[in-house]
């Protein structure tokens, strides 16, 4: 009997899809077999505002790409206790191997061990509740990228909570004065720590224009807007809103950015005074690197080691 070419044809066709999704089907069960180490830790950029002596959040859980990961027991601290490289490790578990995109912190609002869960204590002494008139929990999602979680290697990811952006004040007199952003998407950022950097500088003050204070700012190379930085008209009601963050430089001339990525970045260096007398300082001016005015000093960052500079101040302007 004669075969016949095309029905061969087929079966080869069927037999070779058979065994091909066969393979596929078994390299999928292998990598769900497969986990890796993660941990997520979280750090803080100092907050310009001195009359704030604490922020206490209380996370209960993290999601990465839509699966919960609860934790055992709520964990409640104090996130301006961990600045200038300093973290707290949240998280640190084995999970499927496999790339991530979308991470998320779970926090709790309304009450915690009979105080609020999530408030900023002011030199008063008063709690101020973040989520007033909210209970349950909130879900934080997080500015990050992809990462990677592999059988070989530990993920390590730092989330950035900047407290600074994370707040917005009120006018009111009690103890509803601070809450958080709503728009949390803008409150944390996230990055994996191999790929991030420090970069820090000293500042030379000879002049003595510094007042009671100043705060560095680290802006992308080129987003500094002076008019729209030194507005209050923003969602946080907050100066230099857009500065990807900050340090308050210390007695000794000195300020550190960390976790950050590789691109060109400037230092906005801001005077800040207390010209009333009350717990607030007000910003004075920009400290300048020439007589000119050029506010923001260019660092390069590009490489693949941590920046250090030191900036020479020269002048003065006011807002």
């Amino acid at each position: 009997m004669k075969s016949n070419p095309i029905l061969n044809s087929v079966s080869l066709a069927l037999l070779m899809l058979f065994f091909m999704t066969a393979c596929n089907k078994d390299e999928d069960t292998n990598n769900s077999n497969k986990s890796g180490d993660v941990e997520i830790s979280v750090t803080d950029a100092p907050i310009d505002d001195p009359s704030i002596v604490s922020t206490f959040i209380t996370v209960k859980g993290v999601e990465l790409d839509g699966t919960r990961f609860n934790f055992d027991s709520e964990v409640q601290f104090d996130i301006m206790a961990y600045q200038r490289g300093e973290t707290k490790i949240l998280f640190d578990e084995k999970i499927q191997t496999g790339t991530y995109s979308d991470i998320s912190l779970i926090l709790l609002a309304g009450e915690f061990n009979n105080q609020p869960a999530c408030y900023v204590q002011t030199k008063d002494g008063l709690k101020h509740d973040l989520f007033t008139g909210i209970g349950g929990e909130v879900k934080f999602d997080i500015d990050a990228s992809s990462f990677k979680v592999e059988e070989s290697t530990k993920a390590r990811i730092i989330l950035d909570f900047n407290v600074r952006n994370a707040i917005r004040v009120s006018s009111n007199t009690g103890t509803d004065k601070y809450n958080f952003n709503t728009e949390y998407n803008t409150i944390i950022r996230g990055e994996n720590i191999s790929s991030t950097l420090i970069v820090s500088g000293k500042v030379s003050d000879p002049l003595n224009l510094g007042d009671d204070r100043v705060v560095a700012y680290l802006y992308v190379k080129g987003e500094f807007d002076k008019a729209k930085e030194t507005s209050i008209s923003g969602s946080n009601g907050i100066m230099f809103e857009n500065a990807l963050c900050s340090d308050v430089v210390d007695g000794s001339g000195n300020f550190e950015f960390n976790f950050v990525t590789k691109n060109n970045y400037e230092v906005v260096l801001v005077s800040y005074e207390n010209n009333d007398n009350d717990s607030e300082l007000e910003v004075k001016g920009f400290l300048t690197t020439n007589l000119l005015g050029l506010l923001g000093v260019d660092i390069n960052a590009l490489a693949g080691t941590n920046v250090n500079t030191n900036i020479t101040i020269t002048g003065f302007l006011l807002i």
